[in-house]
This record gives structure tokens, C-alpha cells and sequence, in this order.
């Protein structure tokens, strides 16, 4: 993971589910202090990434059932990465497109959020 990923030290999902009630729904107790998700299951994978794209960048975004489910922490790494490689390049100027963004635009809001 990234060194300046928000998802290098993984979420407390006991603690989102208490203050997102779309994401309690789908907990799995673990140990009395610690939860997760079935991860294979898309309703909990739809609801963490709900959850995750509200309480860490403030976007309420909706991804339909017949959808693919983003996995946000893979996507923040990857615009990091984008983002050093630019640094090391500096380039004057800097158009990017996303060529298939999926239902619910990932890359770019998550780009506008962080940069």
C-alpha cells in the first residue's frame, strides 16, 4: 500500500458501522472489538465502498446493483502512484482522461478529492 494512502492502516469497521448504518447491516463480528465484512458477498462490498467514499472523501456516490463494485483503497494507490510519477516528471502541463469510468465515476472524483 502507498505511504500516503488513507487505506495503508485498514478501517475500523466496528467503528464506521456505528456511524454508517448501510455498512452495520453487513458486520461480521471477529472478536468482541473487531468486525469485518463478507467479502464476497456484493451487498456488503457495495455497502464498504459506499461507506468508505462518504467518511474518508465526502462523496456520496451510488453503484447500482448490476454493477462492478469499486475497490477504493486499490483506486486511491493507483492515483498516488499517477501522482509521483508526475512529481518525478514534471511536465508542464497535464490533460488525463478515463477511458471507461464505471457507474460511478471512480478516479475521477477520487482524483478531485485528493489533489
Amino acid at each position: 500500500m502507498h505511504f500516503r494512502n488513507v487505506f495503508k492502516t485498514p478501517p475500523d469497521f466496528k467503528t464506521l458501522g456505528e456511524s454508517y448504518p448501510q455498512l452495520k447491516n453487513h458486520l461480521v463480528k471477529k472478536t468482541d472489538d473487531h468486525s469485518t465484512i463478507d467479502f464476497k458477498n456484493p451487498e456488503s462490498l457495495r455497502a464498504l465502498t459506499v461507506t468508505l467514499a462518504r467518511h474518508y472523501f465526502n462523496l456520496n456516490v451510488t453503484i447500482p446493483t448490476n454493477r462492478l463494485i469499486p475497490t477504493l483503497p486499490l483506486r486511491v494507490n493507483y492515483l498516488c502512484w499517477i501522482d509521483d510519477l508526475l512529481a518525478y516528471s514534471k511536465p508542464d502541463h497535464v490533460t488525463g482522461i478515463d477511458i471507461g469510468t464505471g457507474c460511478a465515476a471512480v478516479y475521477p472524483l477520487l482524483g478531485q478529492k485528493m489533489f
